[in-house]
């Protein structure tokens, strides 16, 4: 098993590149990312895109549903002026339901989608932590080793390495 890892002192490239491993359909569970602070205590940051799935479906299902509901009253009311007695039979809040049901339908698939890959980032950190120790990145795969290098390379970390399960060195 092949270990890409890259060192990085700054809590926003550590989001980004967490941010485009998950979006390049790295799971979860193969990204590593540590804090080492400048007393050598080290922290585990969770990984975990499946709470941004959740968490954008119920969005876009609140979004969707009130979307979905504004635009066919509004629609229904504006057909119903032209009609005798100034409503259609349905009535426009029988049509701001119907919408809002199926916008709701319709927000829960995209926002799932939209949360994919979603990553809260890094925890609010003191600064000195940072400045004077770092965050390691890493991913454990074989078949991803170059994809996952491109990726840390790209979002600024340095000493970028590739090492194999075994090796003692670099």
């Amino acid at each position: 098993m092949k270990t890409v890892s890259g060192i990085y002192h700054d809590a926003s490239r550590v989001t980004d590149a967490v941010r485009a491993l998950l979006g390049e359909s790295v799971p979860a569970e193969s990204i590593g990312v540590e804090i080492h602070d400048e007393a050598g205590r080290r922290l585990r940051v969770k990984v975990s895109d499946e709470a941004g799935v959740v968490e954008g479906a119920v969005q876009g299902a609140w979004i969707g549903a009130a979307l979905g509901g504004l635009i066919m009253f509004i629609a229904a009311f504006a057909m119903g002026a032209g009609t005798e007695g100034g409503f259609l039979p349905v009535g426009p809040f029988a049509a701001a339901i119907s919408g809002a049901l199926g916008g709701g339908a319709a927000g829960v698939m995209l926002g799932a989608i939209v949360g994919m890959g979603r990553w809260k980032g890094m925890p609010d950190l003191d600064p000195e932590v940072l400045a004077n120790g770092s965050v390691v990145v890493s991913v454990r795969s074989d078949a991803l080793a170059d994809k996952a290098r491109r990726i840390l390379a790209e979002s600024g970390a340095e000493d970028v390495r590739i090492r194999a399960e075994g090796d003692l060195g670099s």
